[in-house]
């Protein structure tokens, strides 16, 4: 047997202490003595440097291919030193001290700059262990009824709206925390002592709280904290998902989604289920009897005959079951959004909107006005992480009934539609100047681009094109967003003929209406020819 090197040994010890963290997490009422030696470990540094690299598209950048940033073993024993004497200081890496930049000290903004990063992405792999196998039972114990989607592995806002789809509903509670970094820090530290007993590893997120870098995220926008001018080129870097403080929010606002839970959900339910059960022993204890008169009654309708009175009562009796006593009402909570749908009357929904407000404001310590939880009948339709929710109103669904012959039909009527909010897609190509700010929203040509190729243009409206369409592509109705795909089509070709200073016409006729453009790359293999297109209508349909 061939001996490991000591590096390598290291790094699988390492790496088992992480094995060890998750296992003796999933029992929720283990409590964590000892963390703060895995951030005296080099090796820890190194895995959070593998992990940003394979998530974050930063190391595309001409940057780092230029070697300005390097990140190996000797950069991560500095950092691992600078914790083992306790004196790695947050404020080094504060916009205040590197505002003015110069070429001179392009590389050493950078590398503050990444080694923030990964000390940060260290630090939620260790809070991930501990904290994740409580939130997983959280959603096992609801069944999926109360649940939080934002800031943790494996979860997109999809899984936050997708919970709404199958369901009836009637009316929403909404609120956007706006204060999200004014959370009281003594209250913080109490709940994390709870789980965890390390004095270090508290005193170490206790300077973080009170460092210049986390008091710059209240003043300022977390992509302007981090927009030096060495740093501006870098696209779509959400800084927002790395940092520490995203899973330090989702700890305080936890007890939120128990109380909603525990104080609001789960009375209702054993309401419902004694209220289902009295009003089938008074009527009848099987409904299927119910849906055989039901359709039977269709059948017969025209002939209005004065014998079949009886049943029309009978008709009100089922609508009025299915949509008035069902046990539906779901909370979901994405960061700092949160919605809560349930069936209930509006004057019920204002005494629950009261309960979450003096919990939130009292407990918590976030306050929130009545104006900011919002109330709204499902009719008119909520926004929700860019999405929209809807259901039918009692009146259409009414008349629509006596057309209905099939129950799969039947129940379908009955269901919440998720569309996508075009409000917020229309103010998104406003802002960037894909169309006019009229109601008409005619493309224009987008002057900033006029620098790059035909090929380069094509690959970014394509980009453009893809993240609507993977955004929104469960949608009930994924084919409404032709008008998007007009726009930024047409807005393509008209920054094309711009460039080459040609009409229109002219441009469909050389690149066809896909625009279908081609190119070669010349390489030590050989010449590789390239080719990108726009995606059809027709391609956009098949995934709906």
């Amino acid at each position: 047997m061939s001996q490991l090197s000591p590096s390598k040994l290291n790094f699988l010890t390492n790496f088992l202490q992480f094995n060890t963290l998750k296992k003796r997490n999933q029992n929720i009422k283990h409590i964590n003595y000892k963390i703060y030696y895995l951030l005296c470990q080099p090796e820890t540094f190194l895995l959070a440097y593998k992990k940003i690299s394979k998530s974050q598209p930063f190391l595309i950048n001409k940057l780092i291919k230029n070697k300005l940033f390097f990140f190996g073993f000797i950069q991560a024993k500095e950092i691992a030193q600078k914790f083992k004497d306790e004196q790695y200081d947050w404020n080094l890496y504060c916009k205040k001290q590197f505002s003015k930049v110069k070429i001179v000290k392009v590389q050493s903004n950078i590398s503050f700059f990444y080694t923030n990063l990964i000390v940060q992405e260290a630090i939620t792999q260790i809070l991930e262990a501990i904290y994740e196998p409580i939130f997983q039972h959280f959603e096992h114990q609801t069944k999926k009824m109360a649940s939080n989607y934002g800031f943790r592995p494996n979860k997109t806002p999809w899984n936050a709206v997708e919970i709404f789809k199958n369901t009836n509903f009637n009316i929403a509670i909404k609120n956007t925390i706006e204060d999200m970094y004014d959370i009281n820090h003594t209250q913080l530290i109490l709940k994390l002592s709870k789980r965890i007993k390390d004095k270090k590893f508290l005193k170490m997120i206790s300077k973080f709280l009170k460092s210049q870098t986390y008091k710059q995220f209240k003043k300022i926008s977390i992509q302007s904290f981090y927009s030096l001018q060495s740093l501006k080129k870098i696209p779509d870097f959400n800084f927002k998902n790395k940092s520490i403080f995203s899973l330090l929010f989702n700890i305080y606002i936890f007890d939120l989604d128990k109380f909603i839970y525990f104080n609001l959900i789960f009375p209702i339910l054993k309401k419902n289920k004694k209220k289902t059960y009295q009003f089938l022993s008074k009527q009848t204890k099987n409904i299927k009897q119910l849906f055989e008169i039901w359709f039977l009654w269709q059948r017969i309708i025209r002939k209005k005959n004065k014998l079949f009175k009886p049943i029309l009562k009978k008709q009100k009796f089922i609508f009025e079951f299915l949509y008035k006593n069902s046990t539906n009402i779901i909370y979901s909570r994405y960061g700092e959004n949160w919605l809560l749908c349930m069936i209930t009357n509006y004057q019920e929904a204002k005494k629950i909107k009261k309960k979450i407000k003096k919990f939130m404001n009292k407990k918590l310590l976030i306050q929130v006005s009545e104006k900011q939880i919002i109330l709204v009948k499902l009719q008119s339709g909520v926004e929700y992480l860019g999405y929209q929710l809807k259901t039918p109103s009692l009146k259409l669904l009414k008349k629509k009934l006596r057309l209905i012959t099939n129950k799969k039909i039947f129940f379908k009527k009955f269901k919440t539609k998720i569309l996508p909010s075009y409000e917020k897609i229309y103010n998104y190509l406003k802002a960037n100047k894909f169309c006019t700010l009229d109601l008409n929203m005619y493309p224009l040509s987008k002057k900033s681009w006029l620098i790059f190729n035909e090929y380069t243009l094509v690959k970014k409206y394509k980009k453009a094109i893809c993240f609507f369409i993977n955004y929104y592509k469960n949608c009930n109705k994924i084919f409404a967003l032709k008008r998007v795909y007009y726009i930024l089509k047409y807005s393509c070709v008209k920054t094309i003929a711009e460039r080459k200073k040609i009409g229109i016409k002219s441009v469909l006729k050389k690149y066809g209406k896909q625009l279908n453009i081609k190119k070669y790359k010349i390489t030590s293999d050989g010449i590789i020819y390239l080719n990108i297109k726009l995606p059809t209508l027709k391609e956009i349909q098949k995934l709906e």
